[in-house]
């Protein structure tokens, strides 16, 4: 955990495999006065203020920039304020009692639903990468394309597979809490 005076910046186990904790976990800090902020690298950056006791939720929902502040209004109706957006991923927080924002199996479902869309092409399309540029490595050789080239080959196929491997993972987590609301 990286701190100053104003800001700390704590780790996430990340939210397709433990929503429910880091969500826990941030409403712990704010108890503390330490308020949830934005996403940090592989974490959360919270900021210094009064303590709160707050609850916290994730909604995943593509959106235009026109669409965001009537999607934001919807949820201060119903008692939400938006914390912070990244991409499909949208914080909020409200007081305790508050109707949670999903309330049965059916909006869960196409919570998650919603969720793994990005994950399903990005592994798909870094998979589909790191399999030709590790079998355009494996047959640099009987080409001749020379040791230097045959390096880049290996190094695009690695990046690839660093990609693919973590949205496969997420992709499947989201997939496994989906399969579980059916």
């Amino acid at each position: 955990m990286r701190r100053n005076k104003e800001t700390r910046y704590i780790g996430s186990w990340g939210l397709a495999f433990a929503e429910e904790k880091e969500m826990k976990k941030l409403s712990n800090w704010a108890s503390k006065g330490w308020l949830f902020e934005s996403f940090g690298f592989l974490g959360f950056k919270l900021r210094k203020g009064e303590a709160q006791n707050l609850v916290y939720s994730i909604d995943y929902n593509t959106l235009q920039a026109n669409e965001l502040q009537d999607y934001y209004d919807t949820f201060r109706a119903a008692g939400w304020e938006a914390v912070c957006s990244l991409s499909n991923i949208h914080v909020f927080s409200a007081k305790p009692g508050t109707v949670p924002i999903y309330t049965d199996r059916a909006t869960s479902y196409d919570k998650y639903n919603r969720a793994i869309v990005n994950f399903k092409w990005s592994s798909l399309l870094f998979g589909l990468l790191t399999l030709i540029g590790f079998a355009a490595y494996y047959y640099s050789d009987n080409y001749g394309l020379g040791i230097a080239l045959t390096q880049v080959l290996l190094i695009f196929a690695t990046l690839c597979l660093m990609i693919a491997l973590p949205s496969a993972m997420v992709y499947c987590a989201y997939r496994f809490r989906k399969m579980r609301l059916k």
